[in-house]
């Protein structure tokens, strides 16, 4: 006889056994036939964010009413909170996973799986290395304020990134500076603006501290990061000193941002953050704000990723360096240190552009104009420059299109870049 599967049922036998006297015994067989229980599994959340918990659930039913025990798989069983929990959480890296659970009956053993998908989304999938840089409108083009800030690559340094000249003039005001990720090269048009950095200089501004008001004093300094809707920062590093770049330890100079006076890393995703408040500043001083942004991309209906303590806070005094406690500088930012610059002229020019350089060093004088695009223009090489000497190179740019260029002059000892536009360009806006 046969039994419908998932089905309860007792079936009955009776035995009869005769021997060779004619003797006959009797015993019944009887056999139990016990359904599978039944499952449901879901999660209250399927779509989250990486680094948000997932919510699972099971329940048992049917059979012969339980007890019931549960076992999770289809993934690493460090991604669930318990695998034979009826309520576990699951934090698992990126990607979909097919997750089942399988329950059992304790009393019988019988058995039944249910699945479940859920999945680990990328809710930060861009992230660039960012800079605080002073920017200022010029035509139809965003280019550097060169009074504020100077690109590493003009110190010779191979790596991107701005340090920042703030002024005894600056002094009872915010400078306010945007917040450039991806910007190889020093090129802004590589780059994204992903929020502001404001230098607060004894400027009387209300300002969050670790979550307290703060009134910035007169001879007080206090650095905020704050990030644009859709972005994120998840390290900051500042400088702040009386010298352009910090030192290491053998002596040698480096923008390096481990070497910064305020060094903050693993900070999960924030948008707000500040240096502590730094007493008793006068003068000029440097600044340089690093950070590493992340583009925030949350769908709908996706858990997002948990609400960092470091929102709004601090640096850790612990993660600090001894630099910043001395601000007293009696430095001029205004010249940068450089040993390699150069003036053109006229700007804005027409057809022609000229590069005036003395440099008090023989050197072989390279100098290249560059394209919005990055594409090289125009060439002009000098290999018998002689210290002390007043040269001016003319280069010819009539038959380029009508924009804004960037030239690089390149010596023995460094690179530095600037920016000019074409007359042509400025009257067709």
């Amino acid at each position: 006889t046969g039994v419908p599967a998932d089905t309860s049922a007792t079936l009955r036998w009776t035995l009869t056994n005769t021997n060779n006297s004619n003797c006959t015994d009797y015993d019944d067989v009887v056999l139990t036939n016990n359904a599978n229980p039944t499952c449901s599994a879901y999660a209250d959340n399927p779509l989250a964010c990486e680094g948000a918990a997932i919510q699972l659930h099971v329940s048992g039913a049917g059979g012969n009413g339980g007890p019931y025990t549960f076992v999770w798989s289809g993934a690493d069983a460090s991604y669930f909170s318990s695998t034979t929990s009826s309520d576990p959480t699951f934090n698992a890296p990126i990607g979909i996973y097919n997750l089942s659970v399988e329950v059992t009956e304790t009393s019988t053993g019988c058995k039944n799986t249910c699945p479940v998908q859920v999945e680990v989304y990328n809710c930060t999938p861009n992230c660039e290395t960012g800079f605080a840089v002073k920017t200022e409108v010029s035509g139809d083009y965003t280019v550097v304020d060169e009074d504020y800030s100077s690109c590493f690559r003009n110190d010779g340094f191979r790596r991107w990134g701005w340090v920042n000249a703030i002024t005894a003039a600056d002094k009872g005001t915010a400078v306010e500076f945007d917040f450039y990720a991806g910007a190889g090269r020093c090129d802004l048009s590589k780059g994204t603006n992903t929020g502001k950095v404001i230098v607060h200089y004894g400027d009387g501004a209300t300002v969050t501290i670790d979550g307290s008001d703060h009134v910035v004093g007169p001879d007080e300094v206090v650095v905020t990061y704050e990030l644009s809707p859709g972005f994120v920062m998840s390290e900051a590093h500042v400088y702040i000193g009386c010298d352009p770049y910090p030192t290491t330890n053998s002596g040698n100079t480096t923008v390096a941002p481990g070497q910064y006076s305020f060094n903050g890393g693993d900070l999960g995703y924030i948008q707000s953050y500040s240096t502590p408040v730094l007493e008793d500043v006068f003068g000029d001083f440097y600044v340089i704000v690093h950070g590493v942004v992340c583009e925030s991309d949350i769908p709908d209906g996706c858990t997002p990723y948990p609400a960092s303590p470091e929102e709004g806070g601090i640096f850790d005094p612990e993660e600090t360096t001894e630099e910043h406690f001395d601000l007293n500088c009696s430095v001029d930012t205004g010249g940068w240190g450089r040993t390699v610059d150069f003036t053109a002229y006229p700007v804005p020019f027409e057809n022609e552009v000229n590069i005036k350089y003395m440099f008090e060093y023989d050197t072989d004088v390279k100098i290249q104009v560059f394209d919005i695009k990055g594409a090289l223009v125009r060439e002009s090489v000098n290999e018998n420059y002689v210290k002390g000497k007043v040269f001016t190179s003319k280069i010819d740019l009539s038959r380029t299109d009508n924009q804004m260029y960037f030239v690089r002059l390149t010596t023995d000892k460094g690179t530095v870049v600037k920016k000019i536009i074409s007359s042509s360009n400025l009257s067709r806006d």
